[in-house]
């Protein structure tokens, strides 16, 4: 929550200066523009600077089977990550720990990566969509299937939710060059 206030005072404080440079622009005042235009160009790259070191100094959490993932109100457990040859099967459990309202996860992505940053999606899936609603105090039960690659060493399920916004969200495991959550598959 605080990394998104941090998000939006920056912005408003960088479309402020970007403002302010344009109108002291159109009063062919070029140097109180410059000034404007460089305090915006400034604090978006100290932004950026802090969401990068951020991001390549967080360490990689690696889950073990069982052990929940929240998303505010939400939450995902992986109850079972298992491979057969070319084949892996994960089974989730997904949990809505609000008691007042339904939810819907903000576009939930699951599929297997390795140690080289190669991606597989899923190939089949049971169980209701994983961005579906969940009722208060609902779990909801699902499977998925994977296609491994035969040189896939050490597949690993990542998890994760939330839209294009939250690249920008310092500390948030979407953001650029943040290392994400993984459960090793067995």
């Amino acid at each position: 929550m605080l990394s998104a206030l941090v998000l939006l005072a920056t912005v408003a404080a960088v479309a402020i200066n970007l403002v302010r440079s344009i109108l002291f622009r159109l009063r062919k005042k070029r140097r109180r523009a410059f000034t404007a235009f460089r305090s915006a160009s400034v604090l978006a790259l100290i932004y950026m600077f802090v969401l990068i070191v951020v991001s390549m100094t967080s360490t990689q959490r690696v889950l073990s089977t069982g052990v929940p993932k929240c998303f505010g109100d939400w939450c995902v457990t992986v109850t079972q990550a298992v491979r057969d040859r070319s084949r892996g099967v994960v089974e989730l459990s997904l949990r809505n720990q609000g008691n007042r309202a339904g939810l819907r996860p903000d576009r939930p992505a699951i599929w297997l990566s390795d140690p080289k940053g190669r991606r597989v999606a899923p190939a089949a899936e049971t169980g209701p969509p994983l961005g579906g609603p969940l009722r208060p105090d609902q779990t909801v039960e699902k499977e998925y299937q994977f296609d491994i690659p035969k040189n896939m060493q050490f597949p690993m399920v990542s998890i994760t939710e939330g839209g294009w916004l939250t690249r920008f969200l310092i500390g948030d495991e979407n953001s650029f060059l943040h290392p994400q959550a993984v459960t090793p598959l067995e």
